[in-house]
């Protein structure tokens, strides 16, 4: 192949994650609108009686929880004050906890209030970590938000009672963390929409 065909070989395959991400969107869009309302609703409350929101989003949903703490401290279209957000797994608290403890934990006990919701990014959590999660957010009455892949067995046996999951339908990495972002920006906008209205 000539350079020019390497370029079109490469375009085809570019062109054809575009067609895939919007197919997946349009797909799964109606279905998880109910949810990512409902996880605005819940932050929204939270942020309205002084408590905060903690995002938990390590490995390749760092961005993604990086992102949504900035659009809570920052903002996404409309000016506001910024509200009360910060993500879990600091790297520096690696070598302080104990053996067998999740260091997202150890952080989340330190941090976490009774009122106040933690928005989990489930995809590619070991089970250890998300049961130690789990258990000092029912311990603390912290509700949980749950974003994982469809029908995670994972989350299903740590969930707490009151806890909201909203399952991302996608066998494919690369397509389920491109509707996370979505579903970052268009729950960022849900909070402000009701703590702000709609910005027209």
């Amino acid at each position: 192949m000539n350079s020019d065909d390497h370029i079109d070989a490469s375009a085809a395959l570019v062109s054809s994650h575009f067609a895939a991400a919007a197919q997946s969107a349009t797909r799964q869009g109606d279905a998880l609108a109910r949810g990512i309302a409902k996880a605005a609703e819940r932050i929204v409350q939270t942020f309205l009686q002084n408590h905060k929101l903690v995002v938990f989003a390590p490995h390749h949903n760092r961005a993604d929880g990086d992102s949504m703490v900035a659009r809570m401290l920052g903002q996404l279209e409309q000016a506001r004050p910024a509200l009360p957000a910060l993500r879990l797994n600091a790297p520096s608290l690696a070598s302080e906890h104990a053996e067998g403890t999740s260091t997202a934990a150890t952080e989340f006990q330190a941090l976490g209030n009774a009122g106040d919701v933690l928005l989990v990014f489930a995809t590619g959590c070991q089970l250890p970590e998300l049961q130690s999660l789990s258990a000092v957010a029912q311990e603390r009455a912290i509700e949980v938000i749950w974003f994982g892949p469809a029908r995670d067995e994972s989350i299903l046996s740590v969930r707490g009672e009151g806890d909201l999951v909203v399952w991302f339908d996608e066998q494919r990495i690369i397509r389920l963390l491109e509707l996370q972002r979505i579903a970052v920006h268009a729950l960022a906008d849900a909070i402000d929409s009701l703590l702000l209205g709609d910005g027209a």
